[in-house]
């Protein structure tokens, strides 16, 4: 069995509700199986993805580190952290 492909959205206030929003409007409804307060989710008939619900200031750094593979954070956050995203944003 392979690991899963790993996807962290912020855990939490209007980044958490904008995500959820987003991939809704492309069909994917992020679940929660364990409830509310977890941080491991998954997408509805999707195999194989996991969802990591993470502070939108440590989706950076755990990308960095490769223990995610896709994360969705804000630009400000990036800016900060990333000397320089004007290549990356522009």
């Amino acid at each position: 069995m392979s690991a899963p492909f790993v996807l962290a959205v912020p855990s939490k206030g209007r980044l958490q509700e904008n995500a959820e929003a987003f991939f809704a409007r492309a069909g994917l409804k992020l679940v929660k199986p364990r409830g509310a307060r977890e941080y491991r989710g998954a997408i509805a008939g999707l195999p194989g993805v996991e969802i990591a619900y993470l502070s939108a200031s440590d989706i950076e750094d755990t990308l960095a580190h490769g223990s995610i593979h896709l994360g969705v954070t804000g630009e400000d956050l990036l800016r900060e952290s990333i000397p320089d995203t004007d290549g990356v944003f522009t």
